[in-house]
């Protein structure tokens, strides 16, 4: 009885959800994407005082947004309401195909995508999974003794890309990428 309740709580609770965010791809297993089905988004409070505080009392339309650590997209396809032009950097090969699939139906091509991370130089590095639940907390190591739970990505020094792809007037630079933004912040010195 206890749990036909509870069914009935969050199914009419994902109805209004669903009318309210983006449909997500994620992975079933992982902690955002239950927070994402019990919220709507991941850190919708966090996400709600930037727009109050910053979005809203602002034109962005013509400017750029750089989402760092972009995981599946939900900071990205929230930003793409506001900026012109989104580009969102994940290195993490699964995380980043979930990614391309949401932002694909979920952003009206404003958001561009890179299948790599940022430095303060062209580099590949060892991506350490910590936790299976928690593909956002995965961080950059140099320690090669956790081989079992890690994987080589590609990192790159974003001014350079900056520069390739043409991207200027960038507004905003929403780093995550637990515990490497100094290095990553170092490969943007000139932007």
């Amino acid at each position: 009885y206890i749990l036909s309740l509870i069914w009935k709580y969050l199914t009419k609770r994902h109805d209004i959800l669903v009318n309210h965010h983006p449909n997500m791809a994620c992975y079933v297993f992982d902690r955002n994407s239950l927070y994402i089905s019990l919220h709507g988004r991941t850190e919708l409070n966090q996400l709600k005082v930037l727009e109050e505080r910053i979005l809203k009392t602002k034109n962005f339309r013509d400017s750029s947004c750089l989402d760092i650590g972009a995981a599946i997209g939900n900071h990205s396809i929230f930003f793409s309401k506001y900026f012109k032009n989104t580009f969102s950097f994940e290195p993490n090969q699964d995380t980043y195909s979930l990614l391309n699939f949401n932002v694909k139906n979920n952003s009206k091509n404003k958001v561009k995508t890179f299948n790599f991370g940022a430095s303060n130089k062209d580099e590949e590095k060892n991506l350490l999974s910590i936790q299976k639940t928690n593909l956002g907390g995965d961080r950059i190591i140099n320690d090669i003794t956790y081989m079992e739970n890690t994987r080589k990505v590609s990192l790159k020094k974003l001014d350079k890309i900056i520069n390739q792809q043409s991207i200027n007037k960038i507004e905003l630079i929403k780093l995550d990428i637990e515990g490497y933004e100094l290095n990553a912040l170092k490969g943007l010195e000139e932007t």
